[in-house]
């Protein structure tokens, strides 16, 4: 099935692409989320008296981010936003890697000249960055201490130039350690106007940049695809029709505007129908590639934006577009629809799912009387194209429950002993 070419750019040489009004709002609804579609389309009814609804509908389901705790995680969050924050392949790379590795606080706590080593990057460059995915939703993350946190929240609400700011970024010790009279001498101001600062500037700062991905989070999320036993898409977008009959021209410049409104109404219905057949085909294709995940069998298998592209035949960049802020439901939960094309290392579709079960096939295919080292399991997981290192690979065991080198050797030799 070709999809109509209104999403796709054809690039002429020596010429500027210049794109149409329609054009334009076709590649504008593709990262809508339902939502905003519903939103939208009620606008462009408004606008346009020749459209009507003929089938309002209401939103039936509500869901509250809290349902979808287990399965959006920091990661995937965070992975959505690379991609409009770093436009140089090595360093979305980069930025993967960091992400990748943060701890159960979102804190960034690897050797950057382990990552300089391995990338053949600056330190400067490596830290250039770290310090931009710092600036990331939420504020803080991937900070390599609580300084650090603390000061890109303050900087992210451009209060540089307070005291607090000041304090933070010069006496973090005292601050840490309440030397609060001590901190007013320094700073050449009272203890009350100094506390005062604190409790205005600091005391809503959060430590634990992970948190918002623990407890309860307020945004509500629609669904804009359910799969069940049939695939059902945008279910609460209103249905439209063209009403001629409700506009009768008494003028060439009425009969000119009664013209450009149908034409512009019939390209809106024909981006509508483009946008639901997209969804529904990507759904369809999630379906088929990631059975054995929704059966509960393995895990993810990595999907390549280009490749599925291709098999929809649709554009790359259309179909980028399309997984923009969108969410599927599934017997096994929700998931945003780009947690299915999750990137990882060297540019490939790895799931960090498929890193661990990488990691446990190769120490289940290990020496059992020589167990392999931390450091040489980075090694091995290095030539299948997976950069790890060594203090991510002891993670990565720890989440697994695989005892380490010599606690394996140890069992080895005797089957029966605990640890």
């Amino acid at each position: 099935m070709k999809f109509d070419l209104i999403f796709t750019q054809k690039q002429l040489p020596l010429k500027k692409l210049m794109m149409s009004p329609h054009m334009q709002k076709a590649l504008h609804i593709l990262p809508m989320s339902t939502l905003e579609l519903k939103e939208w389309i009620e606008k462009e009814v408004e606008e346009n008296p020749i459209l009507e609804i003929t089938s309002p509908t209401k939103f039936t389901q509500q869901l509250n981010h809290a349902e979808l705790l287990h399965k959006i995680s920091l990661y995937d969050h965070l992975l959505t936003q690379v991609s409009s924050h770093f436009r140089n392949k090595k360093e979305r790379i980069i930025a993967k890697h960091i992400i990748g590795n943060l701890d159960e606080k979102g804190y960034f706590t690897e050797d950057i000249y382990e990552m300089c080593r391995t990338y053949h990057l600056s330190q400067e460059k490596i830290e250039k960055i770290l310090k931009t995915l710092q600036f990331f939703d939420p504020i803080g993350v991937a900070s390599r201490n609580l300084q650090e946190c603390l000061l890109s929240q303050i900087e992210s609400a451009e209060k540089q130039n307070t005291l607090s700011f000041r304090i933070l970024k010069h006496h973090f010790d005292d601050f840490l350690h309440r030397r609060f009279e001590k901190l007013a001498k320094k700073m050449n101001t009272s203890l009350i106007h100094l506390q005062k600062e604190l409790h205005k500037d600091v005391k809503q700062l959060y430590t634990r940049p992970s948190h918002f991905f623990e407890p309860f989070f307020p945004t509500s999320i629609y669904p804009d695809i359910e799969i069940g036993q049939e695939v059902i898409v945008e279910k609460d977008i209103p249905q439209l029709t063209i009403q001629k009959n409700n506009f009768a021209p008494s003028s060439k410049e009425d009969e000119l505007y009664f013209k450009q409104k149908t034409q512009s109404a019939l390209f809106l219905l024909k981006n509508l129908r483009t946008r639901r057949k997209i969804m529904e085909s990507i759904a369809k294709l999630i379906i088929k590639e990631q059975k054995s995940f929704f059966e509960g069998r393995s895990s993810l298998k990595p999907l390549k934006i280009k490749e599925t592209a291709h098999k929809l035949q649709v554009h790359e960049s259309t179909l980028r577009r399309t997984l923009q802020n969108k969410f599927i439901k599934c017997e096994k939960g929700i998931f945003p629809l780009q947690f299915f094309f999750s990137m990882g290392f060297k540019g490939e579709q790895i799931t960090q799912m498929e890193v661990l079960e990488k990691l446990k096939d190769l120490i289940q295919k290990e020496n059992k009387k020589a167990p392999l080292s931390d450091r040489e399991l980075a090694e091995k997981m290095k030539n299948h194209g997976y950069f790890i290192c060594r203090r991510t690979i002891s993670k990565y065991r720890h989440k697994l429950k695989i005892h380490s080198q010599s606690q394996r050797k140890g069992l080895s030799q005797n089957p029966s002993l605990e640890f």
